[in-house]
């Protein structure tokens, strides 16, 4: 709703409605009506790789391996950063957004859940599985991520990787390509 709206704010609140984001001229307010948690989406729907915003005070790799674990029920650790986008302006105006990929090798996959409050289903999917996935069901840059990832690896460089460093007294992470 617009600011011009803003005033019937306290009845859709009154009615069960919640804030679900805002920027400085608009509020969008959703209202989930069954009895179970909200499922409403946030993000794109179809597949795509586990995908989260860092907790304060986490690392790119932390972020990676909790997020994934969040999302599968794997637990993995981060190995190299592959790439990152940049985007100016996410779809919140005024809002950027940094998404960085990694390398994780999964420590364990035993209890890969099939449904979580963050995703439908999850699943391993083979390189021929996804290369016929259907254009709205996979974006074009999930296949240049995976071209990347085999050039990276049949070069067999450490890519992107993380290493802590001192930094007027206080430890932080240095990403270094090599």
């Amino acid at each position: 709703m617009g600011l011009d709206d803003s005033h019937i704010i306290p009845v859709l609140v009154e009615k069960g409605f919640s804030f679900h984001h805002t920027q400085p001229n608009y509020l969008m307010m959703t209202n989930w009506l069954p009895e179970t948690p909200s499922r409403l989406p946030r993000h794109y729907l179809g597949w795509k790789y586990p995908a989260g915003a860092s907790e304060p005070g986490e690392s790119i790799f932390d972020t990676a391996a909790r997020e994934v674990f969040e999302e599968t029920g794997v637990k993995a650790i981060g190995k190299a950063v592959l790439c990152f986008r940049q985007l100016a302006m996410s779809q919140y105006e005024n809002v950027g957004d940094i998404f960085f990929m990694c390398v994780m090798d999964a420590v364990d996959d035993s209890k890969m859940a099939r449904e979580t409050e963050e995703a439908a289903e999850c699943k391993w999917f083979t390189r021929e599985e996804i290369k016929s996935l259907p254009g709205n069901l996979i974006r074009d840059f999930h296949h240049e991520v995976l071209a990347r990832y085999d050039k990276w690896k049949s070069a067999g460089r450490p890519g992107c990787h993380m290493e802590p460093c001192k930094l007027a007294g206080k430890t932080c992470n240095m990403f270094y390509v090599d």
